[in-house]
């Protein structure tokens, strides 16, 4: 009797599990990053907004992982947005991942070198912004989706510069758990 569970499955069930462990890590540190976040004082701006250090893990899957991981990664985001915050905050964060996600894909099909880690992470919160701002114009909240934007540039620039700070100091060990997966 041939069972894969007791003679060590094949090695498509092994790469798997590991892909699996993989994006569980990865899945859990986008809620420690969200954490973290959260323990930091919010930005001095009217509306409530977040630095967005959870779109890091996101970012680097994009830039360093097949698209499916970073998929899964981006939709695993919002679920947690969805659970902790509730349903308004989930679809902020769809809106802002997904233009984010695509904004980031089209920059990364340029030549290599050709767009820095720094300017990638200040498109990314802008582009993340813009996609909230976009799902706040969807709602009827009675807000002036207009009134927040100058906020949300200076805001995108200085969350996408701390981001890619943060980004830089992180780097080096996904690269290393991503190449010992």
């Amino acid at each position: 009797m041939n069972n894969p569970m007791m003679s060590g499955g094949n090695k498509m069930t092994r790469r798997g599990t590991i892909k699996l462990a993989y994006l569980g890590l990865m899945a859990a540190m986008l809620i420690v990053l969200g954490i973290l976040e959260s323990w930091l004082p919010p930005p001095p701006v009217a509306v409530p907004l977040r630095y967005g250090f959870a779109n890091l893990v996101v970012m680097f899957a994009l830039c360093f992982l097949p698209k499916s991981y970073s998929i899964y990664l981006a939709a695993t985001k919002v679920l947690i947005a969805l659970i902790w915050r509730g349903p308004v905050a989930a679809a902020l964060s769809l809106g802002g991942t997904v233009f984010a996600w695509v904004g980031v894909s089209l920059l990364l099909l340029l030549p290599p070198r050709r767009v820095s880690y720094f300017f990638l992470c200040i498109s990314s919160a802008f582009l993340h912004n813009l996609g909230q701002l976009a799902v706040l114009s969807l709602l009827p909240l009675g807000v002036t989706v207009g009134i927040i934007y100058p906020y949300l540039i200076v805001i995108s620039l200085l969350a996408g510069a701390l981001n890619a700070a943060l980004f830089r100091v992180l780097l080096p060990f996904w690269r290393r758990a991503a190449s010992s997966k």
